[in-house]
């Protein structure tokens, strides 16, 4: 405990998810796969809130100090070499097809014919695939706040630009841009070539949302999403059809040639600005911390679709609820599956607070108990407070992408309440993710809590069009 009273720590928001689902991310796994691809061992402080009075809750902090040591580690590479953070990123993308064709191939046909520990090991590997690729979401997700006051440099020092303007949104959006069409807008175009093929008698509704849900279906399981299925996208469909066939012909056209469309606006922008190569680099950078951020989170939506099957099978060995299993950490479900441990005992010894923290000065993970919990969250949480007294707290939001919309107002502090926000309304949260995604369809405007430019909110209302806050 004495390690953590002697740190600063900055929120970097809550979510609505179980331990078992922070362990995604926040592992001495997912801290050692970190340094060894950064050259960091990450720091971060978990607490997770559990029980019957209210609804969970996972509160993430990270050390002031270790966002300092990352800032430095991001200048020391680029001052090494101008492309030294592009070439940290780039092996993202082989990495990234290289899971997405392992990570089927890990369940057996029939779960249940496996042993305990046959399936703790199945377990482990799923896991392990999802822990070695979320570092990139991660080093965006922390990393984040260094690249705006450079970009801002070129921007306003440089090219003038007035500080949130329409034209400085515009310049900014289209630079940082990803090369690459996102797994969001590949989704998008192939429903509506799905839909044109209908339109022209090509294809029927029920062929064409099966198609969509066998290609697509896994995109909202980060943690513990629900799968699309064919049922979902029949109603999509049948909602796209009712659009005009020029209209979707040409939002195709553009989403076909999505690759040209932005190395060409690029391009317009460099000539126009007189751009630098060394000044276009930090935006090349930061598009590139966006992109494998938000990609990195739908690999593990892969990984977190093939692990509903898992979970499945633990539920009836356990003999306990989903939300119960999901309450246990990996090691102890791992204990359990091999007859290590009892399920309802290491239930029976929680509290209502689950914390650990990934120590960056013995490089080890540390379980805190119950009582120790309760402790270092009341501590972080009062270091927040005290903060916000001392500074100027205006309600002041970052805008991730401008624009206007009118609708209601849904608050979806869960995933599980997704359903709540209906075609046109307002979705407010702490925060989104993946999970969200069935809500994010139906929105005008997403406004969150916490988050910057670069998390999944801001992303995907970019390419979405609308509004977010």
């Amino acid at each position: 405990m004495s390690y953590y009273r002697n740190l600063r720590f900055t929120k970097k928001g809550r979510w609505a998810t179980y331990p078992a689902d922070a362990e995604l991310w926040h592992t001495d796994h997912t801290s050692r796969y970190f340094e060894d691809h950064f050259g960091l061992w990450r720091e971060i402080l978990a607490v997770c809130i559990v029980g019957k009075e209210k609804e969970e809750e996972q509160h993430m902090y990270v050390p002031e100090s270790f966002v300092e040591k990352l800032h430095a580690r991001i200048q020391e590479l680029t001052a090494q070499d101008p492309k030294g953070m592009e070439k940290l990123f780039i092996p993202f993308y082989a990495s990234k097809e290289a899971a997405k064709r392992e990570i089927p191939q890990i369940n057996p046909p029939d779960l249940s014919k496996v042993s305990g520990g046959e399936l703790a090991d199945i377990y482990l590997e799923n896991r392990d695939q999802a822990h070695r690729i979320v570092i990139y979401d991660q080093f965006t997700w922390l990393a984040e706040d260094y690249w705006p006051p450079l970009m801002d440099e070129v921007l306003v020092g440089k090219m003038k630009l007035t500080k949130d303007s329409e034209e400085y949104n515009t310049v900014l959006f289209a630079l940082i841009k990803p090369r690459e069409i996102s797994t969001t807008l590949e989704e998008k175009r192939e429903l509506i070539e799905e839909t044109l093929k209908i339109q022209q008698g090509a294809r029927t509704v029920e062929v064409a949302a099966e198609r969509l849900a066998h290609d697509f279906g896994w995109m909202p399981v980060l943690a513990f999403g629900v799968p699309w299925n064919a049922e979902r996208y029949e109603s999509e469909l049948k909602d796209t059809l009712t659009r005009e066939t020029s209209a979707l012909e040409r939002e195709l056209a553009e989403l076909k040639n999505y690759t040209q469309i932005r190395d060409r606006d690029i391009v317009g922008i460099v000539k126009k600005y007189d751009i630098s190569p060394e000044d276009l680099q930090v935006f090349v950078d930061f598009g590139l911390a966006i992109d494998t951020r938000n990609e990195a989170e739908y690999v593990a939506s892969v990984a977190g679709f093939y692990l509903l099957p898992i979970y499945d099978e633990m539920v009836k060995r356990f003999k306990i609820s989903i939300n119960e299993l999901r309450t246990l950490l990996e090691d102890e479900m791992v204990a359990c599956l091999r007859g290590e441990a009892d399920p309802r005992a290491v239930l029976k010894s929680k509290g209502r607070i689950i914390a650990w923290g990934l120590d960056g000065e013995k490089k080890e993970r540390v379980n805190f108990s119950p009582g120790e919990g309760e402790e270092v969250f009341t501590y972080v949480e009062s270091q927040q407070k005290a903060g916000k007294a001392q500074a100027t707290y205006l309600t002041r939001g970052i805008t991730a992408n401008k624009g206007k919309a009118r609708g209601k107002a849904r608050l979806v502090p869960n995933p599980s309440d997704n359903h709540k926000v209906k075609q046109g309304d307002i979705l407010i949260a702490y925060s989104t993710m993946v999970d969200n995604l069935p809500a994010m369809k139906n929105a005008s405007a997403i406004v969150t809590e916490s988050g910057g430019i670069t998390c999944h909110a801001a992303v995907v209302s970019r390419e979405f069009g609308i509004p977010c806050i």
